[in-house]
């Protein structure tokens, strides 16, 4: 059995060697499996990112692949009929020879960090190929994100893939393009976009650069084809010899605030119908031989090269084709030459290196040197604009030498100068103005600008157009006429102010968008017309942002106006407006196709009308084509506003020959007053003609204030409740008839009515349910006073109560008065207590005095002891309080639940045990409360605590109570003898009594001698005379125990 032991632990240890040796081999094997992956999406993963590409987007499976590991040697991936987002996840992406993701009818999204690149340059890692369809928007998209490189001999490549397959290609770069030499050692282009691409309408195709880096040794870019090209925030860099930053030979491209370089050398052209053209140049236009449009603006941005600027014709082609070519410099730095070959005037700003060739200078500018020696533009500080009488080969100078078009007067102009309008301005091509001051002449007094034509849009932004409250202007002088079907785009920054009529007119058909701005100053001064001081809409106008505020109408709409249109109110604030009527918004109607208003987010504050509607005004006009004019009001705010005269301060529907309707379902009304009327608060309505302007409710809408019928008719007015209706507080009515048992509140069928989603303003009167109605009823008044003086009412609960009906509990007041509580309520001047569950109001008049019951007393008992001695008492003493000064109290202790008869007073004297109690009233001197008990003071008398020393005297013994001294126990002595001394034959012995219980002692006696002479030589007697024997053998058995204890332990040590 010894040696089975070492065996079971040898086998023991080999089975745990073989499992530790097998653990490590399977974790290998789990991080071999993942490390087979190179793309995962979602909880997926895969072994190839084809396979991934293959699998996004399909039959329930994601479209975010994120690169697991860097993968090589990729064939062509295609991205085609989806959507696809390649996170490279810090990884790589190769491609061999003649591969890349090739984009056609797909979107690509590269995102993360990393970099896409070819093995062997040849073409790009990203080729884009496009539709045949002209109205195929964004058929093949790329979206390059900021952490992302594309490397090859083109970062990124446009090509046709068939004769007019050109159609909506669109691509966004936000991160870095490289080019480098191709496998045969050729230069490349960092993005390039085919030649044969040549569509110049329809969904062309769109680069975008916005915050991108290209970096090349040969072109950054090369626009050969036709695009529509944005660069912004960009750097563009050719660091090769002869390199270019960018050529652009077909197509649009519009640079701002980015940095272009080219090769240092000299500028080189040489015609070339299959690849660049130029050297050496920061920015080359060159159009191709396919002499398509080539449009180039620089608004911004640094130039550097050689050249910083090249417009050349290598190819030679004819007039007819360079006609095409368009050019515009706007500002920026240009440090290099500025060359063009057939172009002039299209330098209006900038900073310049080497001296410019006055031809290229805008017509009336001029140029001159700055203090670092470079050639600046000279720009005027005032010009004058006729769009009527004037001429673009004028100076600007005065109104006599007015130039023509707001184009020119914009080149002339300096940043912090005046454009001064002395006659019309017609815009019939889209355009966008920033950072000009327009303003009008003195003496014009008809429009500034007009922008007609359907394909026209006229955006401004950090624009100031400037009436300069110039008097006696025309009832049609607006700043701005927008008509023909043309849009007017308002930005951050866009001022519209001080026209001494409308701003903006926006007729039939035509669209106003206000996204951010102000329309602020403008007053229409003109009270025999409809008005309008901000904007006169007949057509669309959205407000998104902005503010239109401080404007004034003699008339209607202070703010708005809006006749024969719509307008919708998404956001921004209409503001501290006044007029007549409508002083932040007035809609009247009035022809095709209607009018609408809509408010969804808007706020409308702070507007003052002399008579009807602070906020908003609705007039019902019809001319016989039967249309409604509405207010619909799904979200924002009405608050705030006056109506000074007359009512209808937040909002006022009137009614005169044309549905009206006014339509809330959302949103907040709150805050305004008619001041002078005191109804009408939130909402006025009134009509003639037979009929009224129609309050339509729905959803869960802020109505603060009454809604007041006006001149109601005998049948009087109705609101309708047309969907789910659960307002934030009772929509409360106030009207001018008095008529009984006629509708007020319409629900649609379907929806619940509700009392309590609707209140009467008048005390006397109430609303019933009948049926899908709540109609009109009279009710008794009903009054809550403190006492029976009836001088102090609880006025806020006064209220009207349905004569035969019940007072709600939950309309009660709930007073307190300090010492009492309320019982309840009773009829003044009787002793009737009104019961709110089964009592109705029966007459005109209820008058309800409050009950109030005297507060019980609150008591304790404090006590000197509760343990008083035997033959002593505790003093209990009964402290009261109530909350009433002034009251008396009434005592009465009990004992152990009995009364203690004459024991009344505010203290008690116990001498018994027991548990004591007080019951305590409080007195008013009317009222006597209920009894309050204390809580029991238990007290326990304690008896005598006897000592455990013993007292003693002659006779007898005791024992002294601890508390008070006395006698305990006590009895006679019981003596005994004890012998102090033994006598000797020859001395005399002592002894004397003692007691056996407490030890008193008596005086010590002799003990006579005994005269025998006996003594014991060996010693002392002890008087023990028995023998010793028995202690020798105790002593021996004790010794042999030892002994054997001693050598048992060592036999146990020795084991």
């Amino acid at each position: 059995m010894t040696k089975a032991k070492p065996q079971k632990w040898a086998a023991l240890f080999l089975v745990c060697a073989l499992v530790l040796s097998l653990l490590p081999g399977a974790a290998f094997a789990a991080q071999a499996a993942d490390g087979d992956a190179a793309a995962q999406i979602g909880d997926r993963t895969y072994e190839s990112l084809a396979q991934a590409l293959s699998a996004a987007g399909e039959d329930g499976v994601g479209t975010r692949v994120v690169l697991l590991e860097d993968v090589t040697d990729c064939s062509r991936l295609p991205i085609a009929g989806k959507e696809v987002t390649v996170d490279l996840n810090g990884h790589d992406i190769g491609f061999a020879y003649n591969s890349y993701f090739r984009v056609q009818g797909g979107t690509l999204n590269l995102t993360g960090e990393g970099k896409v690149y070819e093995q062997s340059p040849y073409y790009s890692p990203v080729m884009m190929y496009g539709s045949s369809d002209s109205t195929a928007e964004n058929y093949s998209v790329v979206n390059v994100g900021s952490g992302v490189t594309l490397q090859g001999w083109a970062g990124l490549f446009m090509d046709p893939s068939s004769g007019n397959a050109n159609y909506g290609m669109v691509a966004a770069i936000s991160g870095t393009l490289i080019s480098v030499k191709d496998i045969d050692g050729g230069d490349g282009h960092a993005l390039y976009v085919n030649g044969q691409i040549a569509n110049t309408e329809g969904a062309v195709p769109r680069i975008t650069l916005d915050g991108a880096t290209l970096l090349s040794s040969g072109n950054g870019m090369y626009l050969a084809g036709y695009t529509e090209t944005v660069i912004r925030n960009s750097t563009i860099t050719s660091d090769g010899e002869g390199g270019t930053g960018i050529e652009i030979r077909a197509g649009k491209l519009t640079i701002s605030n980015s940095s272009i370089t080219g090769g240092s050398g000299e500028y080189e052209g040489a015609p070339n119908g299959n690849g660049s053209t130029s050297q050496n140049v920061a920015l080359a236009v060159a159009q191709h031989t396919t002499e398509l449009p080539l449009e180039v603006t620089v608004e911004s941005g640094t130039l550097t090269g050689g050249a910083a600027f090249v417009q050349a014709n290598p190819q030679g082609n004819g007039a007819e084709a360079v006609e095409k070519v368009q050019i515009e410099i706007l500002d920026g730095t240009f440090d290099g030459q500025v060359y063009s070959e057939n172009k002039e005037g299209f330098i209006s700003g900038g900073t310049y290196s080497e001296a410019l060739e006055s031809a290229y200078v805008f017509p009336g500018l001029t140029t001159q040197e700055d203090a670092d020696g470079n050639t600046v533009i000279k720009k005027l500080e005032t010009v004058y604009l006729d769009g009527a009488k004037g001429d673009d080969a004028n100076s600007g100078a005065d109104a006599s030498q007015a130039v023509k078009s707001l184009d020119t007067a914009v080149r002339l102009v300096a940043g912090d100068g005046v454009i001064y309008i002395c006659g019309q301005v017609n815009v019939g091509a889209s355009m966008a103005l920033s950072g000009v001051t327009i303003r009008r002449a003195e003496g014009y007094f008809n429009q500034l600008i007009s922008v007609n034509g359907s394909d026209v849009e006229l955006t401004l932004s950090d624009v100031t157009i400037d009436g300069n409250n110039v008097t006696g202007v025309s009832s049609d002088g607006y700043l701005v006429f927008v008509s023909g079907g043309a849009t007017l785009n308002i930005e951050d920054g866009a001022r519209l102010i001080h026209n001494q009529t409308a701003a903006v007119y926006v007729n039939v058909g035509s669209t106003l968008n206000m996204n951010g701005g102000a329309i602020s100053g403008n007053t229409w001064t003109d009270a025999a017309m409809s008005g309008g001081g901000g904007i006169i809409n007949c057509g669309t106008t959205t407000i998104n942002g902005g503010e239109i505020s401080q404007n004034h109408s003699a008339t209607w709409g202070g703010g708005i106006l809006n006749t024969r249109g719509t307008v919708t109110l998404n956001g921004g604030e209409i503001k501290n407006n006044t007029a007549a009527q409508g002083a932040g918004i007035a809609t009247i109607g009035g022809g095709t196709p209607g009018t609408i208003t809509i408010l969804d987010g808007a706020s409308i504050s702070g507007n003052r009308a002399d008579n009807y509607g602070g906020g908003v005004y609705v007039q019902g006009v019809t001319y016989g084509d039967e249309l409604s004019t509405v207010f619909e009001m799904r979200n924002g705010s009405i608050t705030g506003n006056t109506a000074e005269n007359v009512t209808g301060a937040g909002i006022f529907g009137y009614y005169y020959n044309g549905e009206t309707i006014i339509r809330i379902s959302g949103g907040t009304v709150a805050d305004n007053v008619s001041t002078e009327e005191g109804m009408g608060n939130a909402i006025g309505l009134y009509g003639i003609n037979g009929d009224y302007a129609h309050l339509e409710l729905s959803g869960s809408p802020v109505i603060s204030g009454d809604v007041f019928f006006q001149n109601d008719y005998p049948d009087g007015y109705v609101i309708r409740v047309t969907d789910e209706f659960n307002p934030a507080d009772p929509v409360v009515i106030s009207r001018s008839n008095n008529a009984y048992e006629i509708v007020a509140v319409e629900y649609a069928a379907g929806v619940t009515p509700k009392a309590g989603d609707f209140a009467s303003d008048a005390i006397f009167e109430t609303l019933v349910i009948d049926g899908q109605t709540l109609k009109w009823a009279s009710a008794g008044i009903v009054y809550f006073y403190a006492d029976d003086e009836a001088e102090e009412e609880y006025e806020d609960f006064r209220q009207g109560v349905v004569i035969g009906g019940k007072i709600d509990p939950a309309n009660v007041p709930t007073p307190e008065k300090t010492g009492y509580t309320l019982e309840g309520w009773r009829v003044l001047g009787t002793e009737t207590v009104w019961n709110f569950d089964s009592d109705t109001v029966e007459g005109s008049r209820v008058e309800l005095v409050a009950c109030w019951k005297l507060d019980a007393p609150a008591v304790s008992v404090s006590a000197d002891t509760l343990t008083p001695h035997m033959g002593s008492d505790a003093t209990l003493t009964a402290a009261a309080s109530h909350a009433l000064d002034g009251v008396a109290y009434t005592y009465q202790w009990y004992k152990d639940g009995a009364p203690l008869e004459g024991e009344t007073g505010s203290t008690l004297a116990a001498s018994e045990s027991g548990s004591y109690t007080v019951r305590v009233t409080a007195v008013d001197g009317q009222a006597v409360s209920a009894q309050t008990e204390s809580a029991p003071a238990v007290v326990t008398v304690a008896g005598h605590n006897a000592g455990t020393e013993w007292k003693s005297d002659a006779d007898s013994h005791w024992h002294e109570c601890a508390d008070c001294d006395e006698k305990l126990e006590e009895a006679s002595h019981t003596f005994v003898w004890v012998t102090d001394k033994e006598a000797t034959e020859t001395e005399k012995g002592a002894k004397h009594e003692e007691c056996s219980v407490c030890g008193y002692e008596k005086a010590a006696v002799e003990i006579p001698a005994t005269g025998t002479g006996a003594t014991d030589p060996a010693g002392p007697q002890t008087g023990e005379t028995g023998s010793l024997l028995p202690w020798f053998i105790l002593l021996f058995v004790s010794a042999g125990s030892l002994t054997g204890a001693s050598l048992y332990a060592r036999r146990r040590k020795e084991q």
